[in-house]
C-alpha cells in the first residue's frame, strides 16, 4: 500500500494562506483552550501538522509526522510527489490520550487535497464513547490516516515517541 504522506490533511497534509480561526481545542473534558504548534502535547503535534498544511509547507508537516517516517515525507516534498492540500478555517476538537497513543479530532470548514475536499464539523468524530472503545477507534485511525480517505476522517491518531508527540501514519 502506497504511503499517504498527505496523513493530514493531514493531508497529513498545500495551502493558500488561510486563517485557522481561533486555533481552538477541547479536551475530552470540553474545555476550550488556545495551542500552539509543537511536540508536548498531542494537540500541539495536530495543530503543528494544520499550521503546516495552511502555510504550503509541506516539509513543517514532515516534522509532525513519526521519527520513522520523517525521511520518506521529506523525500516526497523534495522530488514533488507530495499531495498538493489546503484547509480553510480549522479548530481542533476533542482528544483522548490512552498512555503514549491519543486521538485528536480536527474540525474544518473545508480540507482540500488536489480537487477533491471534505467538511468536518463533529468535533467528537472518532473519539470513542467509552475507555474500552479506544483501542478500536485508535487502530481505525491510523487506518484511516493511510489510506486514499485520509482526508475524509477527521480523527488523527497521535503517537507519543521519547516524550514527544507525532501524527501517527503508519
Amino acid at each position: 500500500m502506497e504511503k499517504r504522506w498527505s496523513i493530514w490533511l493531514i493531508g497529513t497534509l498545500g495551502l493558500v494562506g488561510l486563517t485557522c480561526g481561533a486555533c481552538s481545542s477541547s479536551s475530552s473534558g470540553g474545555v476550550p483552550f488556545a495551542v500552539s504548534p509543537g511536540h508536548g502535547s498531542p494537540e500541539a503535534a495536530a495543530a503543528g501538522v494544520m499550521t503546516g498544511i495552511q502555510r504550503n509547507q509541506p516539509s513543517l508537516i514532515c516534522e509532525y509526522l513519526i521519527p520513522a517516517d520523517q525521511s520518506g515525507c521529506s523525500q516526497a516534498v523534495t522530488s514533488g510527489t507530495a499531495p498538493t492540500t489546503s484547509v480553510e478555517s480549522w479548530s481542533l476538537g476533542k482528544t483522548v490520550v490512552d498512555g503514549d497513543q491519543a486521538i485528536v479530532v480536527v474540525v474544518y470548514k473545508k480540507l482540500c487535497e488536489s480537487e477533491t475536499c471534505f467538511t468536518s464539523s463533529n468535533p467528537a468524530e472518532g473519539i470513542p464513547t467509552s475507555t474500552s472503545g479506544f483501542a478500536q477507534e485508535y487502530s481505525h485511525a491510523v487506518v484511516m490516516a493511510t489510506s486514499s480517505q485520509a482526508n475524509n476522517y477527521p480523527a488523527l491518531p497521535m503517537l507519543q515517541v521519547d516524550g514527544q508527540w507525532y501524527a501517527n501514519d503508519t
